[in-house]
């Protein structure tokens, strides 16, 4: 009974530590998670990042020609 005790709080133990890594992961994870929203926040608020995807490009590309019409 006594090993079985013995057992018993080893695998406690190893418990412990699992739930605090888990606790630890998450909380980098978390701020990391938070890093990217406010980076993301911050391209958005920019007035480059409001703009169509291609709208600064648009120029560029009309006056590239393809490859065929050259």
């Amino acid at each position: 009974m006594a090993d079985l005790d013995a057992a018993c709080k080893a695998v406690a133990k190893a418990l412990d530590i699992a739930a605090d890594v888990v606790t630890v992961v998450k909380i980098a994870m978390l701020a990391e998670l938070t890093a990217l929203a406010l980076s993301y926040a911050a391209i958005i608020a920019t007035p480059a990042g409001r703009q169509p995807p291609l709208a600064a490009h648009r120029g560029a590309l009309e006056m590239r020609s393809a490859p065929w019409q050259a």
